[in-house]
């Protein structure tokens, strides 16, 4: 071989393509190795016949053998977000573009004997008569990029999820310096164990044949570090190494089945989170590397089709992760102290108004596809002084319009919408008058939750921001997006959530959070956020009411599949909260009051959609613990679990300090042998009651998510029980 240095030819360390037996004075011979053999043990001999001319001839004749490779098919496509449904990948193409502390999700794809759509072969049976090896290819996931912005930062999590067995997930922490690399077999399961790739001839479906005498192939251990080949049993694994002069052992075979060679792939789902904060930028697309004991190929195809070179610009293996936009969020509705605070009344309805503005700054570099959007969401915060008493949405009968306007400088700008021949939405920006909207007097309604505002045109369509953070860049400057609403409160839904005092030292108040995401489908999610308490502050005098809320402190352990119990095994966290912030007098209520109770009953969904009252709970689930009042009691008639926190002389347990909110978080396990129970798969509904009694006390809390018909004076958690067979999914 030429060395490239010295410039001369070199002896090359690499296994020789082609032995020469004879020295040419008598027969020549001409023997192809294992790792350059085409399957046939064949070569072509080129024969060159030289004349001087003076009837003088020279014969040269050059063998010729191509190189034995293993083409190896690569496709990485990225998305938003985490999304494990293989099918949703086979269509996108572009690339994306998420923020720190959010997750992207690769679908990664390595396709073995095949290069661009073609099928191909390595001769894997004549390999194997010559002792060829057939080990794992030790593969690593490249991220690479414009010279060191490809690199991970540290602490960037990864999760790798084998779709071959039965998703099983294995993680993996960046370290100190960054990774632009990471072997799949550095991944670490649950239990710390590390992950095992298949060898290439489990993945080709070697199979072993004999004893036979002439055997090229003798059974060995794992720990054998000649071992070539591996085969899965019933028990476990066979391993094989070439047979040696002076083997006494059986003797076998080893060979693929059929005429043909097969073409498998291995499916892998890689989620991404690079660590909220992070300054790094983040711009690259993720590739591979083999090192396994065959000459290999790689070839980076599309995932969206096979046949075209993925050539790592603005394709769907690409991503850029930014730092985030810079935001600050303005509560511009109060000019002055003075102005902060207003009182309203139970009797009557109650006008109020919002003026937010989320002021953005871009400092990255983005493509054309990077869409974004955003979203306001508001929820009402009550204090006693300056402690924070409790936080609920707003409730029904809380309704009005509001308004976006976008500007960037003192320009005020709005949005036009077209769709392309594809029937995709796109959206363009252009100067407005002074003061104009860019979307006006939409309609809103509370129903019990968040304040929930996506920037959307009249139709509801998600509006693109894309065009105004070019002009805010083209003009190296920031755009603001401003948020005014004029709103009315009922008086029965202000006695719910509006504090009680007689000289404002109760107060309710909205906060703010802003969210910016490249995909609308993160938006409720994103780490791209901005937040603001809100200054405006409002009371109500006299009355008012207690609320009861039940939540589930993990929302995944609400769909149990029995048949996945891995991920939801029946276990429910829960979270009673008795707020009395709202009910006047509520310090002398509970300092006069004997004792609290909290009852559990459950409810099944029917076919009509109804829910019905089951009996025999304790034939459904049972409490395992709670921070408080242990287990609590079974009811004289059976149907509900009840908890009784008694004064002692430290009060009600389950008070939080000196607030006028009563909290108890419990856990329940769910039956979840359903046949034996003879029990249904539906729907169920935990539902939670509070009363407070003693010297004169008597209070009943109301759900405190507003007027919910059928549970007026109760919260719920609503949990799934299903059979659904995960083994059975198909993948690919």
């Amino acid at each position: 071989m030429l060395d490239e240095t010295t410039k001369s030819f070199v002896k090359s360390d690499e296994a020789a393509s082609l032995s020469v037996v004879g020295n040419g004075t008598g027969n020549m011979q001409f023997r192809a190795s294992t790792n350059w053999d085409n399957d046939k043990g064949q070569f072509t001999l080129l024969s060159v016949t030289f004349n001087d001319g003076a009837n003088h001839t020279y014969k040269v004749q050059v063998p010729i053998v191509v190189k034995r490779l293993l083409e190896v098919s690569f496709a990485a496509t990225y998305t938003y977000g985490t999304n494990f449904k293989a099918i949703d990948y086979s269509n996108k193409t572009d690339h994306v573009l998420t923020g720190a502390g959010d997750a992207m999700t690769g679908y990664l794809t390595w396709t073995y004997n095949k290069a661009y759509g073609t099928d191909t072969e390595y001769g894997w049976n004549t390999y194997l008569q010559g002792g060829g090896s057939m080990k794992s290819l030790n593969k690593k996931i490249l991220f690479s990029g414009n010279g060191e912005k490809g690199t991970l930062p540290e602490g960037t999590q990864l999760t790798l999820v084998d779709t071959a067995h039965n998703n099983k997930e294995y993680h993996y922490t960046v370290g100190a310096g960054g990774a632009a690399s990471v072997a799949l077999t550095d991944f670490v399961d649950s239990a710390n164990s590390s992950y095992e790739e298949q060898w290439l001839s489990e993945l080709m479906g070697v199979k072993a044949s004999g004893p036979k005498a002439s055997g090229a192939w003798v059974k060995t251990d794992a720990n054998d570090e000649k071992a070539g080949a591996r085969i899965k049993t019933d028990a476990g694994y066979d391993y094989y190494r070439p047979w040696v002069s002076g083997d006494t052992s059986d003797r076998y075979d080893l060979a693929i089945d059929g005429n043909t060679e097969p073409h498998p792939s291995e499916n892998f789902f890689l989620v991404v989170r690079v660590p909220k904060g992070s300054t790094t930028t983040v711009d690259g697309y993720t590739g591979t590397s083999v090192a396994g004991d065959v000459n290999t190929r790689v070839n980076y195809v599309l995932g969206s089709n096979e046949r075209e070179t993925d050539i790592h610009v603005g394709t769907a293996s690409t991503y850029s992760v930014a730092s985030g936009y810079g935001q600050t969020l303005t509560d511009t509705l109060v000019a002055g102290a003075s102005d902060d605070t207003q009182e309203m009344s139970a009797d009557t309805i109650n006008s109020f108004k919002m003026d937010v503005t989320d002021t953005v700054s871009c400092s990255n570099v983005y493509n054309s596809s990077d869409t974004l959007y955003y979203q306001l969401n508001s929820s009402l915060a009550s204090h006693s002084g300056s402690d924070l008493t409790g936080a609920s949405g707003y409730p029904s009968g809380t309704s009005g319009t509001y308004s976006f306007y976008v500007k960037v400088g003192d320009t005020y700008y709005k949005p036009s919408k077209s769709t392309d021949s594809a029937g995709n939405v796109k959206w363009s920006w252009t100067a407005a008058g002074a003061g104009e909207a860019a979307v006006s007097g939409k309609s809103w309604n509370a129903d019990g939750g968040d304040m929930q505002l996506v920037l959307s045109d009249s139709e509801g369509t998600p509006i693109d921001l894309s065009g105004i953070r070019s002009i805010a860049i083209a003009a190296n400057a920031s755009f603001s997006i401003q948020m005014k609403a004029d709103l009315q409160m009922s008086g029965p839904a202000c006695q719910q959530v509006i504090a009680a005092s007689e000289d404002a030292s109760a107060y309710t108040k909205p906060t703010y959070r802003s969210f910016l995401s490249p995909h609308v489908d993160t938006l409720s999610t994103s780490t791209m956020t901005a937040d603001n308490e809100g200054k405006m502050r409002y009371y109500r005098k006299g009355g008012g009411t207690s609320t009861i809320a039940l939540t589930a402190t993990k929302k995944t352990q609400l769909g149990i599949n029995v048949d996945d119990l891995g991920t939801a095994d029946g276990t429910i966290a829960l979270a009673a909260t008795y707020d009395l912030s709202k009910l006047s007098g509520a310090d002398e209520k509970l300092s006069k009051a004997k004792s609290a109770t909290f009852t559990l009953s459950l409810q099944k969904r029917e076919e009509d959609g109804s829910y019905e009252d089951v009996s025999d709970i304790e034939k459904y689930l049972f409490v395992q613990q709670s921070t408080h009042l242990g287990t609590g009691t079974l009811s004289a008639d059976g149907n509900s679990i009840v908890f009784t926190d008694t004064v002692t002389d430290d009060g009600l347990a389950t008070r939080d300090g000196s607030s006028p909110i009563l909290r108890h978080g419990f856990v329940v396990k769910v039956n979840t042998d359903i046949e034996s129970a003879q029990h249904f798969y539906a729907n169920y509904r935990l539902v939670m009651t509070a009363h407070l009694s003693g010297d004169g006390v008597d209070d009943t809390p109301v759900n405190a998510s507003g007027s919910v018909v059928g549970y007026s004076h109760s919260g719920y958690v609503t949990y799934t029980l299903t059979r659904v067979n995960m083994k059975g999914i198909n993948h690919s």
